[in-house]
């Protein structure tokens, strides 16, 4: 007589295990594609301070908008990778306090446990390079934003209405230069 039962389990754990196999592989995928995204947005951070330091307004706005486009990209993503996450944790059976990245690398089988591991070491040290380079930039910006709002504020409070000559013709000594303007250079 066969033991269909034994059978039945083991077709059931190896269901399991080809699931769990399928969506770590997915999930590899999508930490690959994010890993890549996040070091664009380095690079496009590093592009911003190239041209803050120019003081390249187009280059600067252009760059931006790269920006903002790969986080809006992270952004829709997230959700998949969420989802993937949601089902591993389920098949894993991995407790609520360990329901990390850690916790996943901690419970999923090899060679995804190194793959894990591999990406929340360059996540940690891409996004803080990231960082510290766009808090530059934003010092720099901001800076460089104050200095051209005190120099507006200079040429508008200047007082225009003394005139260069006086009646008589002659140079009038009293008087304060024009304001000129300045190009995007300063």
């Amino acid at each position: 007589m066969v033991n269909y039962s034994m059978h039945n389990e083991s077709t059931t754990i190896d269901q399991k295990q080809f699931k769990l196999e399928n969506l770590l592989d997915d999930l590899c995928a999508l930490l690959d594609d994010e890993l890549e995204r996040q070091e664009n947005i380095h690079q496009v951070a590093l592009s911003q301070k190239e041209a803050a330091l120019a003081r390249d307004s187009a280059s600067l706005e252009a760059r931006t908008r790269a920006m903002q486009l790969l986080v809006l990209e992270t952004l829709e993503v997230e959700k998949q990778r969420i989802n993937l996450v949601t089902d591993v944790v389920k098949i894993l059976e991995i407790p609520s306090t360990m329901q990390s990245l850690t916790g996943l690398i901690e419970l999923a089988p090899q060679p995804w446990s190194r793959r894990l591991a591999y990406f929340q070491k360059r996540f940690n040290e891409v996004i803080l390079e990231t960082r510290s380079i766009i808090r530059d930039n934003n010092k720099f910006i901001s800076l460089n934003l104050r200095q051209i709002d005190q120099v507006l504020n200079v040429l508008t409070k200047q007082n225009n209405t003394e005139q260069a000559y006086s009646a008589t013709g002659t140079v009038n000594y009293k008087h304060k230069s024009n304001p000129f303007l300045m190009d995007q250079r300063g």
